[in-house]
């Protein structure tokens, strides 16, 4: 499948109001969009949605931002379930706020991410 790149624009003004597009998630999914929205680069392909998602979490769970500087969030140093709750959060937070097939590569790269793992750490019988 060609990868498509996709103007960050319109996704980041939709982030930075979640909970318009995306009922019912804690509270933490909508300051996690909120702070996607500073994140993200102005152009993304999929895969590069999906890293940036996983780099902005690895930033909170260190509170230090990419240019390796600290800085202070509600989601910053909390208990390890807050960003697996984000984690499983990235699928539907992309379909709300990208084009169709854009979150359908995203979602597709997740699964695969996720196979390619349990097969990496199954344990062989």
């Amino acid at each position: 499948m060609a990868r498509q790149t996709a103007s960050m624009a319109l996704p980041k003004e939709k982030l930075k109001s979640l909970e318009t597009y995306i009922n019912g998630q804690n509270e933490n999914v909508y300051l996690f969009g909120l702070f996607l929205a500073e994140f993200l680069n102005d152009n993304l392909h999929p895969q590069g949605f999906v890293t940036s998602c996983e780099l902005a979490i690895h930033c909170l769970q260190t509170g230090m931002g990419k240019d390796k500087k600290p800085f202070v969030h509600k989601l910053a140093k909390k208990p390890s379930a807050v960003y697996g709750e984000l984690r499983k959060a990235i699928p539907t937070i992309a379909v709300a706020v990208m084009p169709q097939g854009f979150s359908f590569e995203v979602k597709q790269i997740l699964h695969e991410t996720l196979f390619s793992t349990e097969k990496k750490y199954s344990v062989k019988k």
